[in-house]
């Protein structure tokens, strides 16, 4: 592509960018996009399965959904490029980095993560993880003891 091709695209798509900018300021286009948005996916419902259910095979899919899901679920606070390199760590690991044991159906691999903090820790297979969150679950009892005896004192 030569540069005065590149320039004519650059300008028509800035010229879009700002179209599509003002239209989402206006809240009566939002609403009516929101309203054609669903019913093309009722009447396409099989379709936008199918799109659903491909995109969830693709690495980007899976990354997008797991990171998802550990944020709502497990409530890990991450910034997104760590939730990446998380995510291709627990992607990769084949063992246990706490236990050393082959992860199996029974038993599956886990994102270990502080529960106080939010912050990621390892790789584990189920059986640990059960037991770092027994754990967890008594060191913030712990913590609250000491809280109130400190306020008693």
């Amino acid at each position: 592509m030569n540069s005065k091709h590149k320039e004519y695209y650059d300008k028509r798509k800035e010229k879009h960018k700002e179209y599509y900018q003002k239209r989402r300021e206006n809240l009566e286009w939002v609403e009516e996009q929101k309203i054609v948005c669903k019913k093309y996916k009722e009447n396409n419902r099989d379709k936008v399965l199918e799109k659903q259910r491909n995109y969830k095979k693709t690495y980007i899919g899976q990354r997008n959904h797991k990171i998802s899901e550990w944020r709502t679920k497990g409530g890990l606070k991450e910034t997104q490029e760590r939730m990446i390199i998380i995510f291709d760590r627990w992607l990769n690991c084949l063992f246990c980095e706490s236990c050393g044991c082959e992860f199996e159906k029974k038993n599956f691999k886990c994102m270990d993560h502080d529960r106080l903090s939010g912050h990621f820790r390892q790789v584990i297979c189920n059986r640990c993880n059960c037991f770092r969150n027994k754990f967890d679950r008594q060191r913030a009892l712990l913590m609250l003891e000491i809280h109130r005896l400190n306020l008693r004192l």
